[in-house]
């Protein structure tokens, strides 16, 4: 398989991984597929790049800035997940020392839950 090769394949890899969200793996191909990229692009090279291989780079620089955007989306969603999951334990906790049973919903004549 040749270096573009690989590349394409790490590249569908890794977003095959975010899309299923299984970020571990995810960052271990990037690291793997950056390091390939270094490669490709290295000094003498990327000056000798032709019009093919300089359009690849460029659908690779889109596919990136897809995923980036995509996750950027994920993590602005986890955020608001985990402050819904905040604000519910709060409620629970709320409930729990003010629902039947608390003093605060006891009647003054009866002591009991209304």
């Amino acid at each position: 398989m040749s270096l573009v090769e690989q590349i394409l394949d790490l590249t569908a890899r890794v977003e095959a991984c975010l899309e299923s969200g299984d970020w571990g793996t995810a960052s271990a191909l990037e690291q793997e597929r950056q390091g390939l990229l270094a490669r490709y692009c290295d000094g003498e090279r990327i000056r000798a790049l032709g019009e093919q291989e300089r359009n690849l780079l460029r659908a690779l620089l889109e596919r990136n800035r897809s995923a980036i955007s995509r996750l950027e989306q994920a993590r602005a969603d986890l955020g608001a997940t985990a402050s819904l999951l905040t604000r519910g334990q709060g409620a629970i906790r709320a409930y729990a020392r003010n629902g039947p049973g608390s003093p605060l919903m006891e009647t003054p004549e009866t002591g009991e839950w209304p």
